[in-house]
């Protein structure tokens, strides 16, 4: 009982982490916000978009970090892109949000964003919530 305690006050400081970090991120930069189009997901914290950003089609969400599924595939890996799939459908439009303290873009070339859904839902907090994410930070 103990560690279950302990794993749900970590969970519930994580999403607290992620939706204050995306909301003063998208009060600050509303002028910054980009709506995209979702392509296809890559794994669970990597999709496609369209049009182009920054010279890549592919965002990393701030906020989380999720099993790997390229090269390696890591427990809960599959299952955390099936569920990024479900909330990202084909066609679905999503807005980014910069983050003024990041980069724009990753070592991989990828835009660095928050990522607000049509529903206007955090899709960071959706995928940690569900057990899916990591909550982390970028120091790049």
């Amino acid at each position: 009982m103990r560690n279950t305690a302990r794993t749900v006050t970590i969970a519930a400081t994580a999403l607290v982490g992620i939706a204050v970090g995306a909301a003063q991120c998208a009060d600050a930069a509303t002028s910054n916000d980009v709506t995209v189009t979702v392509e296809r997901v890559v794994d669970g914290d990597t999709f496609v978009i369209s049009p182009e950003l920054n010279g890549s089609d592919r965002v990393r969400p701030l906020g989380i970090d999720t099993p790997e599924t390229w090269k390696t595939v890591e427990c809960y890996g599959p299952e955390a892109t099936a569920y990024a799939a479900e909330l990202l459908p084909i066609g679905s439009t999503v807005t980014l949000t910069y983050d003024s303290i990041q980069p724009v873009t990753d070592n991989y070339g990828r835009t660095l964003a928050y990522v607000t859904m049509q529903d206007g839902t955090d899709f960071s907090t959706a995928m940690a919530a569900a057990g899916m994410a990591d909550s982390t930070s970028f120091n790049i």
